[in-house]
């Protein structure tokens, strides 16, 4: 590599370190994940990263909640991350994104690269009304993180 191929390459990576950190793409190790609700029937226990909380506007909080797999018949997923919205105020909610991790590196078709994660959330969804099921897991999010807003 030649002097201009390595600030080249240099550039680009820290272009994408800048565009991670600015998106908030968490990553699994390194964040603060608080203990909020675990699904029996899913068997699936539910974190929120209190580091990644933000008001982006009035009422509306934004946060990462991690959601770790533990049913045996589950072999593929390992955990996943999502970004939800919660408008405290009126007691909605919307997925923005959200990332699937696999156990093992995974694709598609023999022509696509393997990876260790997908996309299952990829664009902002409607809001939502929070139904007044105490015991759910996005009503306990809410109770969680709300509680200081109202």
């Amino acid at each position: 590599m030649n002097k201009k191929q390595i600030i080249k390459a240099f550039l680009i990576g820290l272009i994408i370190t800048a565009i991670n950190t600015i998106t908030g793409i968490p990553k699994s190790e390194g964040a603060n994940w608080e203990f909020f609700a675990y699904h029996s029937v899913d068997e699936v226990t539910k974190y929120y990263d209190k580091e990644s909380i933000v008001n982006p506007s009035g009422d509306i909080i934004r946060v990462w909640v991690k959601g770790e797999y533990e049913k045996e018949d589950e072999k593929f997923k390992d955990y996943d991350l999502t970004l939800i919205e919660i408008n405290c105020n009126l007691r909605e909610y919307r997925f923005l994104k959200q990332i699937t991790y696999l156990k093992e590196p995974w694709s598609s078709s023999k022509d696509d690269p393997k990876k260790n994660y997908y996309e299952s959330i990829t664009s902002p969804s409607e809001w939502e009304a929070l139904l007044p099921v105490e015991d759910s897991m996005l009503s306990i999010l809410f109770n969680t993180i709300c509680q200081n807003k109202l």
